[in-house]
């Protein structure tokens, strides 16, 4: 496969999404790249036709970075593309589940939602504290970013903190989240009785926050928290009973949350217990809140979940990307390859986006604004 090049900044094509997106300044190397990184339970391996690394140099990388080119690959079309896009190439960045990216300039702190399709922009207040660049975040928006109420809310994934505004609005405004009052997010951690532990345990959970009908979630072990701006931040502690284990058992395990067709998912990626960069198994949970409880989920129908290596999460309709349904994408730490796992068959396919990316550098998942 022929690489699609394309050296000026014009739009994206929208057929082409959802994509992956590979920027080589965030490329940090792993250095340990190894078969293992391949599932050994794998239905397929899908391995398409990138240009061939022999005729690709040092200096043909060098040149795509300097002139702002990023690397995508077209999920739909299993296509790779070289495009260069300036509002990346000279802004700080981060996906959303929405689709919309937060920007900041490095120098001007001007910061603001924008569409990588139409390059829409809507204005944000600027980073004046200078907090986005200096910790690892998680971006959300409670509502369609031209909505009245719509609240951007920036999570510290290090600490317990979060900033949040109006789009339009003239400041961004601080929040520290209090997890300790009378042990309420963490009733079955009686035993645990270092406060740095709960804290680790608090910035954990919220490093998953997801946005659901106007309000957001975190799973805080057995019970959610609700938090809503009312305008000021409020939490709320929902208990919430596991669903039983009727899968395989295993002792390495993490979750990610996401939202579709306005309820709350989490998806549970079981490890084998010496090596945590393998899937073994994928389970799908859906919370009731009728009933206060994680109810598992057999089948997706029409939907198509998306997660990346910073468990961040997307639901879209498998027909309007062109997509089978019934489908989970995921793509993992220092990993290029896209993941596929299939609900029905319980299997696993694995798709190699290019030979020209380097096997550990790790892609973001772009899905179309809503």
């Amino acid at each position: 496969m022929v690489i699609n090049q394309s050296e000026d900044s014009s739009l994206l094509d929208p057929t082409l999404f959802p994509l992956l997106l590979f920027d080589y300044d965030y490329y940090e190397p792993g250095g340990d790249s190894t078969d293992d990184s391949i599932d050994g339970d794998l239905e397929d391996q899908e391995d398409h036709d990138g240009s061939d690394e022999s005729e690709k140099s040092d200096n043909d990388d060098e040149t795509s970075e300097a002139n702002g080119a990023f690397f995508f690959y077209s999920i739909t079309k299993r296509l790779l593309l070289r495009k260069r896009v300036d509002h990346l190439k000279d802004h700080l960045y981060w996906t959303t589940p929405q689709g919309w990216m937060l920007m900041s300039h490095p120098d001007s702190h001007d910061t603001f939602l924008w569409n990588p399709f139409t390059h829409e922009r809507i204005g944000l207040p600027p980073d004046e504290d200078d907090f986005l660049p200096s910790t690892r975040i998680r971006c959300l928006l409670s509502h369609r970013p031209t909505d009245p109420d719509c609240v951007v809310v920036v999570v510290n994934c290090r600490d317990t903190i979060l900033w949040y505004c109006h789009p339009g609005a003239n400041r961004w405004s601080s929040h520290m989240y209090d997890y300790t009052g009378g042990n309420q997010w963490f009733t079955n951690m009686q035993d645990v009785v270092a406060h740095d532990q709960i804290r680790r345990a608090a910035v954990r959970s919220m490093s998953s926050l997801t946005a659901v009908g106007g309000k957001f979630y975190a799973h805080m072990s057995d019970r959610v928290v609700r938090l809503e701006f009312l305008p000021n931040p409020t939490f709320t502690t929902i208990p919430a009973e596991e669903a039983s284990n009727t899968g395989y058992s295993y002792t390495c395990s993490h979750s990610s949350l996401l939202e579709s067709c306005g309820e709350l998912f989490s998806l549970i990626m079981k490890h084998p217990t010496v090596c945590d960069h393998k899937v073994a198994q994928i389970e799908v949970q859906k919370l009731d809140l009728s009933t206060r409880a994680w109810v598992k989920v057999d089948k997706l129908d029409d939907r198509v979940f998306f997660v990346d290596s910073g468990c961040l999460g997307a639901s879209l309709g498998a027909k309007e990307v062109g997509l089978k349904g019934n489908c989970i994408y995921f793509v993992r730490r220092q990993d290029k390859a896209l993941y596929v796992y299939d609900m029905e068959r319980g299997t696993t396919a694995v798709h190699d986006p290019g030979l020209d990316l380097p096997d550990d550098m790790a892609p973001e998942i772009v899905v179309p604004p809503s």
